[in-house]
């Protein structure tokens, strides 16, 4: 009896031994199962994040591809057309005469949207109290913003100079199709390039002068700023003359400059446009492939061989607006 106690005890024991065993072979298999459902729920994560991906940059090059599309018939039909107007230009009266002028008028076009102190304060005092006088001073407001209208031109009336009138731009578009897929980043950085367009062109419109100053509503012009680059531009028979820029912060100041023209390392403050170069202008399509609309201009200018130069020393100050009021 006791021989059958002990084979029952050890046949336990081993049921015992065994059922120990599947129990941990079933606690590995639960812990692997967990761990393989993380690893899936990752997995689904990083398909999930791989197809935004993909969505996202389905998108780019699709809003990229209408750029290019846009740029590129801007470049092909126009270019070419601004050749031969550019060729006639030189072959008037009218060109050579911007050249031997004893006393050339400056249109200085300043475009505004807003109405800041430093339009009044700083930009508009730099620029009435050039070397150089005979200036067409033309403030122009964007057509978008026709509230601050009447303001500005209260404030032209305040300063007394005669020199100085301010202008309505027609409205430009605010919606464009191109956009539709671009995200609020892109969108913003879009209009940053474009803005000022409608105002300038405008102010190309009704410039009178001999040479176009583009400038914008909150720098400062050096005292002998447009004195140098005028010389320059006449001693060299230069179309469009620039200068270096001081880039001015809070806290330091650098150099804004390259030769040729460079984006982001160029601006149109303090330079100056032949009167016959009026068929360049800003152009919205520049900012849908990231240019902005000066060096947009200016990329176009050096395209069609206009005959360009630079001055060695600065000729305005640039308040990143950003980091000044």
């Amino acid at each position: 009896m006791k021989k059958k106690n002990l084979e029952v005890l050890a046949v336990l024991s081993d049921l015992k031994a065994d059922v120990a065993g599947v129990l941990q072979q079933l606690e590995v298999q639960a812990i692997q199962q967990v761990q393989m459902s993380e690893q899936i729920v990752e997995l689904i994560r990083m398909i999930s994040d791989q197809q935004g991906y993909l969505n996202n940059q389905i998108q780019s090059n699709s809003v990229s591809l209408k750029s290019l599309e846009a740029i590129s018939s801007f470049g092909s039909q126009e270019i070419f057309q601004y050749v031969q107007l550019i060729e006639a230009a030189r072959n008037s009266a009218q060109y050579s005469s911007v050249f031997s002028a004893a006393d050339p008028m400056i249109s200085i076009i300043i475009p505004t949207h807003t109405n800041p102190l430093a339009l009044w304060e700083r930009t508009i005092p730099s620029i009435v109290a050039q070397s150089h006088t005979n200036l067409e001073i033309l403030v122009v407001v964007d057509g978008n913003h026709p509230d601050i209208f009447e303001t500005t031109l209260n404030d032209s009336i305040q300063c007394g100079d005669h020199r100085i009138s301010v202008h309505l731009a027609p409205p430009t578009p605010t919606e464009f199709p191109e956009l539709e897929s671009w995200s609020p980043d892109q969108k913003k950085r879009f209009d940053w390039f474009r803005s000022g367009n409608g105002p300038f062109n405008h102010g190309m419109n009704i410039a009178t002068g001999h040479w176009i100053a583009p400038f914008s509503h909150d720098d400062a012009m050096h005292p002998t700023g447009y004195e140098r680059v005028l010389k320059k531009a006449m001693q060299m028979r230069w179309e469009y003359c620039y200068a270096p820029i001081v880039r001015l912060s809070p806290t330091d100041s650098s150099i804004i400059h390259s030769f040729p023209p460079r984006s982001h390392h160029f601006g149109v403050q303090g330079s100056l446009i032949h009167s016959a170069l009026k068929m360049f202008r800003y152009d919205f399509r520049d900012a849908l492939v990231g240019l902005p609309n000066d060096y947009g201009m200016i990329r176009r200018m050096m395209l069609c061989g206009i005959r360009m130069g630079t001055i060695e020393e600065a000729a305005s100050d640039y308040y990143p607006s950003s980091l000044w009021p």
